[in-house]
């Protein structure tokens, strides 16, 4: 197997150990916070602090359709490099802007 095979392979396999894992942190609190009041453990539990545990929950869950996207672009070259670019050029433009 050459370099380049080797390289590929490597990132073909990271790819989806990234998405799941981002996937787990996402999805999984909902999943967590189902079992958690199916066995009771909120019953004494304000409504105030329900709700604010229920919305972040919302959040992470929401942020899966918006991570994933972008999981997959990372892993473009064509996109990485533009992406550095830009944040090069920016970070030029600040240390300009910012030297007088």
């Amino acid at each position: 197997m050459t370099k380049l095979e080797a390289r590929s392979k490597t990132k073909s396999v990271r790819m989806p150990i990234v998405i799941v894992f981002a996937y787990v942190l996402s999805l999984g609190p909902a999943v967590i916070l189902v079992m958690l009041r199916s066995y009771g453990v909120f019953n004494d539990t304000s409504f105030d602090v329900m709700l604010l545990v229920n919305w972040v929950v919302e959040f992470a869950t929401y942020t899966s359709s918006l991570g994933n996207p972008l999981i997959y672009a990372y892993y473009n070259g064509a996109f990485r490099k533009e992406l550095i670019r830009m944040f090069c050029k920016r970070k030029d433009k600040r240390e300009l802007t910012h030297t007088w």
